[in-house]
């Protein structure tokens, strides 16, 4: 049997080639990527469009990366970001819009189980 090996699959945008898709979702260079390792409010909430806007204002005019996990359940991948070489995930949480979710990260691509707000 062959060890198995990993790898990061790196993607990167120009300014204007991102899309929020939601605070947790962006497409980059036509690929969907969800923020891995964070929770956020829930969906419809306005604490949900805050941390978006947010979302929105960091990649404004910046440079984005994104390191890619795992195949996501849906159309989409796992990974994190960064814009301007800042973490996009890091950011949300230090402003309160966000909360680290370590089951997000250890169980990226299967369906984790809520990370309670703090």
């Amino acid at each position: 049997m062959l060890p198995a090996l990993s790898f990061a699959l790196l993607i990167a945008a120009p300014q204007g080639d991102v899309f929020v898709a939601d605070a947790g979702l962006l497409v980059i260079s036509g690929t969907a990527v969800r923020l891995s390792g964070i929770a956020l409010p829930a969906e419809g909430t306005p604490a949900r469009d805050v941390a978006r806007e947010a979302v929105e204002g960091l990649v404004a005019g910046q440079m984005v990366t994104c390191r890619l996990g795992a195949q996501g359940l849906f159309s989409y991948r796992e990974g994190t970001c960064a814009a301007g070489g800042a973490d996009i995930g890091e950011a949300l949480i230090e402003r309160g819009l966000a909360w680290p979710c370590p089951a997000l990260v250890a169980r990226a691509g299967e369906e984790a189980a809520a990370c309670i707000s703090p």
